[in-house]
């Protein structure tokens, strides 16, 4: 059993009280404190010692460093093989799991 509400005579529900929300002004993208932490980590993920947890960026960072100190054959090469490689990853797993999907599929 509920208490009566304060103010009301026993027997008469008192109307609904509307739910309290707090609620905050939307943050642009553009505000300047947001912009400043973003900047500030942005240059803080350029550290090797914390690229190479990121992996992505540290490969990517071996290749530009490779790729800006060789001659026109040399890079061509090089490029050529991060082309295969890259394919090789997109298609490789397709092509492995393309057969298991039509077998769950139909």
């Amino acid at each position: 059993m509920t208490a009566p509400a304060v103010g009301v005579p026993s027997g008469e529900a008192g109307p609904p009280r509307p739910v309290k929300v707090r609620t905050r002004p939307a943050a642009s993208l553009l505000e300047p404190a947001i912009l400043r932490r973003a900047a500030l980590r942005a240059f803080v993920k350029l550290d090797p010692r914390l690229m190479i947890e990121i992996s992505v960026m540290f490969v990517g960072r071996s290749c530009c460093r490779t790729a800006s100190s060789t001659s026109g054959a040399t890079l061509a090469a090089f490029l050529a093989g991060v082309i295969v490689i890259v394919g090789g990853l997109i298609y490789f797993p397709m092509l492995i799991l393309g057969p298991i999907g039509e077998r769950i599929i139909g």
